[in-house]
């Protein structure tokens, strides 16, 4: 089971517990390390870095799937009995939302985008907000106490090229960002 820490304000992602993606699907084991935080009063707070050998290209303005890709899914509601919500993301900061598998309307807000290098090579990472909004909107639930479990799983994707990868921070039956099997305990915990 992994924590998410429930906390009163913004958090210090410096001091929150680091997910790595540690499950892959092939040889290629991407690096890629996820922090999750809930505020009651703005929503789920992820912050996902992915690690590159060399600085991404992206060949249009606009999302695609064949991007090197950060992707989080969530059932975040009661009984984990509602729609996998997908958020896609790219080095650009472009994104794209579904529900199951299907591309929907919902917006990821306040996202944030860097980039950097250092010894281990090129990495990018963005920090964005799933809204209470947005939980109520797809959910019908916006706000979450310590003590619950959502489920949900963190993924670092290429589909094509010599380093194609799928990886996980958690198990997974299926090499697909959107398969419900896939999803696993997340507990909503105090600092």
């Amino acid at each position: 089971m992994f924590n998410v820490v429930c906390c009163d304000k913004q958090p210090f992602f410096d001091v929150l517990p680091v997910y790595k993606a540690r499950f892959f699907d092939g040889d290629f084991k991407q690096l890629m390390h996820a922090k999750i935080a809930y505020v009651s009063d703005d929503g789920f707070y992820f912050d996902v870095v992915k690690f590159e050998r060399d600085p991404v290209i992206i060949k249009s303005g606009e999302f695609s799937p064949e991007d090197s890709t950060i992707a989080v899914s969530f059932d975040l509601s009661e009984n984990s009995s509602g729609p996998v919500l997908s958020v896609l993301l790219n080095s650009e900061g472009k994104s794209k939302i579904f529900l199951d598998e299907e591309e929907s309307g919902p917006v990821v807000s306040d996202i944030f985008l860097y980039r950097g290098s250092d010894e281990l090579g090129w990495h990018w990472g963005t920090r964005f907000l799933i809204s209470n909004g947005m939980c109520s909107e797809v959910f019908g639930k916006h706000k979450f106490s310590p003590g619950e479990v959502v489920r949900g799983n963190i993924y670092a994707v290429l589909t094509t090229g010599e380093r194609a990868h799928f990886g996980a921070v958690a198990p997974f039956a299926v090499s697909s960002v959107y398969c419900v099997e896939n999803l696993a305990d997340f507990l909503l915990s105090n600092a």
